[in-house]
């Protein structure tokens, strides 16, 4: 079986400081990453040379709102060891009830390495089938290549 880095989505940073959110250019930022109401979006967390995880909290950016979601994170994503190293792919295929709202992840792994996801908004029905987000009964946004992931 090969193994390929690709471009999956919602990014994770060592340093809150680097979302995007927290960069001066933001407010001329045309892309969020978008999920539907009832999925999380993908991602893939690099946990270094120690397995495990054990803190997967999503955290409401506006109101810093905490909740658990260790025990999603530990049934839905998949560990894989590369040259030693420790993956965890996360591909949004299980349902989730989530408000809509903006949201961010914070993730503490076993090795004390620390993690926070890039803002994402969690937002509306996105028509699968199609690519688009549907804004409301006759108003559609195409949904960006970042939304994706790809596994070859």
């Amino acid at each position: 079986m090969s193994f390929e880095f690709l471009d999956i989505g919602l990014p994770f940073f060592d340093d809150i400081g680097k979302q995007v959110s927290k960069q001066p250019y933001f407010h001329s930022y045309l892309a969020d990453w978008i999920s539907a109401d009832n999925r999380l979006p993908n991602f893939q967390i690099n946990a270094g040379a120690v397995s495990g995880i054990t803190h997967f909290v999503l955290i409401n950016s506006k109101t810093l709102a905490e909740t658990d979601y260790l025990a999603y994170f530990n049934a839905n994503t998949i560990e894989t060891l590369h040259y030693g190293e420790y993956y965890y792919t996360h591909l949004g295929l299980t349902d989730v009830v989530i408000p809509n709202g903006r949201y961010y992840f914070y993730a503490f792994g076993t090795g004390g390495r620390i993690w926070w996801s890039e803002e994402f908004v969690v937002c509306g029905n996105i028509e699968e089938e199609h690519c688009y987000l549907k804004i409301s009964t006759d108003d559609y946004l195409l949904i960006g290549g970042t939304d994706r992931l790809k596994i070859c």
